[in-house]
């Protein structure tokens, strides 16, 4: 039986995205947070942790275990406010690599501890020998498939009985990008909040600087490809989609942010249209980790209504209404 770790308050200010955090949490919620100006040392703190990660800067950790949570967990949702993928891409990055230099030194003074991390947040086990660690072949492989350096290929690892022996540091560098994934995962696929009162100025600076950087959020009302408005013209035509053409507007969309009540209306009127059906599929697709098709799986699919205005775009996500 794997040995119950207890976390101590600075082990959760190096790991502020482990489930013991949540006590930390109890008691707060986003309409709480968003409406409490006594909170806003949290929230200058929440808005220098993603400034940080955005020009790529080492954030220092605060000694208090409560102040680094809260602003970990309100920085989450100013980025989800501000919809800016590529801000949370970084934030998540910064976040990871942080965890890495940590876990680093955990692996050696208390292997025990990073090893109950790895399966909370990973659902995998490594199992310490020696100096190194091994991994089952089917975990390996699932989370270290982004690794196109020939080091990292099965045939080029040792293998025994079914498992993967890794060093130490190879073991953290996989970790380490599997936490960036999911840490943006989280961000992009949480609920959409209100933006009460304490977000707004912080999100505004944040879209602002997207400006500045040219990663602006996108408009849901003009950047829309003419894949998805060709789409969007038969429902409003009053004619029935195909199944392909309703998954791109529900993935699209849900994609950008909206919610699954903002998609419903696109599809209420179309002849077949059953809100308790359209309501259960939107909400699978939400909950669910579906991607918006590529423009090549549109092509097959009769969908794609490439223009001059797509450019060399491989997603419709990655559509932006040109400036004139």
């Amino acid at each position: 039986m794997s040995e119950i770790i207890k976390f101590g308050s600075r082990d959760l200010i190096k790991y502020p995205y482990l489930r013991d955090s949540r006590e930390y949490l109890a008691g707060f919620t986003v309409e709480g947070l968003g409406n409490n100006k006594e909170l806003r040392p949290i929230f200058d703190r929440a808005f220098d942790r993603i400034m940080a990660s955005i020009h790529g800067m080492k954030y220092i950790e605060d000694n208090n275990v409560t102040i680094e949570i809260l602003s970990f967990f309100v920085a989450l949702v100013m980025l989800r406010l501000t919809n800016v993928s590529f801000f949370c891409k970084k934030f998540a990055l910064n976040e990871a690599i942080k965890s890495e230099k940590h876990m680093e030194k955990d692996f050696i003074k208390t292997p025990a501890m990073i090893n109950s991390i790895i399966k909370e947040f990973f659902g995998v086990e490594m199992i310490n020998v020696g100096d190194n660690y091994k991994i089952k072949v089917a975990d390996y492989l699932k989370h270290s498939i982004h690794f196109k350096d020939l080091p990292w290929k099965l045939v080029n690892r040792e293998v025994n009985k079914g498992y993967v022996f890794l060093t130490r540091h190879e073991s953290v560098r996989m970790l380490r990008h599997e936490l960036q994934y999911q840490i943006y995962e989280r961000i992009m696929k949480s609920p959409r909040v209100k933006n009460e009162p304490m977000f707004q100025t912080y999100v505004a600076k944040l879209i602002e600087k997207a400006e500045a950087f040219n990663v602006s959020p996108p408009n849901l009302l003009t950047d829309v490809p003419p894949c998805v408005k060709s789409a969007l013209a038969v429902m409003e035509n009053g004619e029935n989609l195909p199944h392909s053409g309703r998954f791109l507007i529900a993935t699209f969309y849900m994609t950008r942010g909206a919610d699954v009540e903002d998609v419903l209306q696109y599809f209420k009127k179309v002849p077949d249209f059953n809100d308790r059906v359209t309501r259960y599929q939107l909400s699978k697709i939400k909950q669910g980790e579906y991607k918006c098709p590529g423009c090549d799986k549109l092509n097959t699919q009769s969908l794609c209504y490439r223009t001059d205005d797509c450019g060399s775009i491989k997603n419709p996500l990655s559509f932006r209404k040109p400036t004139k």
